[in-house]
């Protein structure tokens, strides 16, 4: 039987209720107190809607996927399926200190959970505190060696805070353990560039290429390559 939601927010409610009607839900009661708002709210289906939310973030509309996610947050404040990915979209977004607050949060009550200490490294490197996201990074290579995120982005950390050879460490693992993994190539191509080796560099970037020649991301390896 689905379970119903007890969700209490700040906010107006018949904002709220269109919000909700993303959903394949219905509300059962709506209840005021001062600015905050109320609400029961049930499932039409067995199927979790927050599988939902995830596509509407997927698709682009970060606004109504982070309002979603505040409402489950509030019905279950630790639910780790919910602080990771409000905290990965409010890093996203640029809002970079509540993103670590909800990350930090996942990890206190779930140490292990790698991907969320890498989503926090990312946070704390978009808000340029290096050692900080470099920490949290090496914590979750420690946990899990070959997690593609973590390798791609700690050597992101790296050549961020200028230690190119460390980087380029990371970053070639990233590259070996993904190989069609564009993004890591172009990184990696960028660190070598930073480092001085500009031959291996440009196999890097020709990778990238290789690899859609179409995209955006190509696009920026065919600038790198025009650059003396």
């Amino acid at each position: 039987m689905n379970r119903e939601y007890q969700f209490r927010v700040k906010g107006n409610a018949d904002q709220i209720r269109e919000i909700l009607g993303l959903l394949d839900g219905e509300i059962q009661t709506v209840a005021t107190d001062a600015e905050v708002v109320n609400i029961t709210w049930k499932p039409n289906t067995d199927n979790d809607p927050l599988q939902k939310v995830a596509d509407i973030l997927k698709e682009g509309n970060y606004s109504e996927g982070l309002s979603l996610l505040e409402l489950f947050l509030s019905d279950d404040p630790t639910n780790t399926t919910v602080l990771f990915n409000l905290g990965r979209a409010y890093s996203d977004q640029g809002q970079w200190d509540r993103s670590v607050e909800l990350l930090r949060q996942l990890i206190e009550k779930e140490p292990q959970h790698t991907n969320g200490l890498v989503a926090l490294g990312i946070a704390l490197l978009r808000a340029n505190r290096t050692d900080e996201g470099i920490y949290e990074l090496q914590t979750a290579i420690s946990q899990e060696p070959e997690n593609v995120w973590a390798q791609h982005n700690l050597g992101v950390g790296l050549t961020q805070a200028g230690r190119y050879p460390e980087a380029l460490e990371h970053l070639r693992q990233a590259v070996e353990l993904k190989a069609d993994n564009a993004a890591a190539w172009l990184d990696y191509g960028q660190t070598l560039q930073l480092n001085g080796d500009k031959p291996e560099a440009h196999k890097a970037y020709r990778k990238v290429i290789d690899l859609d020649e179409s995209s955006e991301i190509a696009e920026r390896a065919r600038t790198a390559l025009k650059e003396k």
